[in-house]
Formats: C-alpha cells, structure tokens, sequence
C-alpha cells in the first residue's frame, strides 16, 4: 500500500495496487508504467512542468504533497524560468511545503495547504472552487488574506498558524466567508474580537490557540 524511499534501480511498475508513493528519484518517475491505485504522491525537487508529463500514468490520484528545493526560494528566478504552474488533471488535495509559487491554477482542488510558502500577490485569484484551506508560516498579513476572502467565497474550513493577521482578516473573514463551519487560529500572538464574526454566522465553529 505504501512505498517509501524507493531504490532507483526498483520496478515500481510491479507494484500496481501501490496507493502511496514517497519519492525524490525524479528521473526515475518518467520510467514508470501506469499505477492505476495510486491516490498519494509526495515528491521532492519536482519541477512542476515535469510532474504536467507524467500525471497521467496516475489516474486515481487524490492528493498531491510537493516539497521543493531551496533552489526554488528565488521567487523572481522562479517565475522567469516556469512561470505559472498548470495541473490539467482531477485530484482534490494539493499540500506546498517549502516553496515558491507563481501562479496555480487547477479547478478540482478542493483542499489546499501551504506551509512556509511564498506566494505573489494574484495566487488567490483563480481557484474560487476550493472548500478547505490551511496556511502556515507564510507570511501573507492582512492584505493577502483579503485577496484570498474575497476570492475564496465557497471556504467550509480555514486554518491560519503562525501568520501575522490583525483583526482586518478576521473582520475579511465575516464579510466574504458565508460558507465557513470552521476557523482555527493557531500560534497567533494577538487578540481578536470574534462576535460579529460569531453573530453573522451561527454555524461557525472557532478553535484559537
């Protein structure tokens, strides 16, 4: 069911019940047969135009982690040389760990995590279809969280941990977010005044710290 820190040399091919595949072995990746079972891949160093070519030997995918490497931190050297990251496939989880990112368009994700991220400013801006999102040491403050309330109107779930939000995100939260069931605010090192937030939405449940 799960293959992790696979040899280069292995024939992943035989294994076509494998559900989860943890890999750094890119190369490796453009070798292999279809695995139709395969609903988890966690990939390091991936170029996201090389996973573009290989995604469709992957068709029960379900979720995706991505962990770039420190090469990636040169947001401007990374936009110049990839640009925007398209995934033309259906798979609802897409998890971003460590990395820079342009642009992402991709209009079957319904759940979304970032953790020690950047972004530029319009990475909001066309995936409104998304239901679930968690940002974490990212950096964003309250203007990029604007962007993603106002773009982001079908959110059922919102995590923020270690972010630098004031009470305009929260105020954001309660003016676009109607769909919310559920915030959670993590490691944040201030006080907010959630009672309108609570008032306009009774089914909201807020977990803080």
């Amino acid at each position: 069911k799960k293959l992790e820190k696979c040899n280069i040399s292995a024939q992943i091919s035989n294994f076509r019940h494998l559900k989860e595949l943890k890999i750094d072995a890119i190369a490796f990746l453009s070798e292999v047969e279809e695995l139709p079972m395969l609903e988890i891949l966690v990939v390091f160093g991936l170029l996201p135009l090389k996973l573009n070519q290989i995604i469709h030997k992957f068709p029960n995918l379900r979720t995706i982690e991505m962990h770039y490497s420190r090469l990636f931190y040169d947001e401007e050297e990374f936009m110049k040389a990839y640009g925007r990251i398209s995934f033309p496939f259906e798979f609802k989880r897409l998890i971003i760990i460590d990395s820079t990112v342009g642009s992402l368009k991709a209009k079957s994700i319904k759940s979304l995590v970032l953790k020690n991220v950047k972004i530029c400013e319009d990475f909001f801006t066309e995936n409104p279809q998304i239901e679930e999102i968690s940002i974490e040491n990212c950096e964003f403050g309250d203007e990029i969280f604007k962007k993603l309330t106002e773009n982001f109107t079908q959110l059922s779930k919102l995590t923020i941990i270690d972010e630098k939000i004031t009470q305009t995100t929260i105020d954001e939260v309660e003016r676009n977010c109607h769909h919310l069931n559920i915030l959670r605010l993590k490691k944040i090192k201030r006080e907010f005044d959630l009672k309108k937030l609570l008032a306009g939405n009774r089914k909201l449940k807020v977990f803080v710290n």
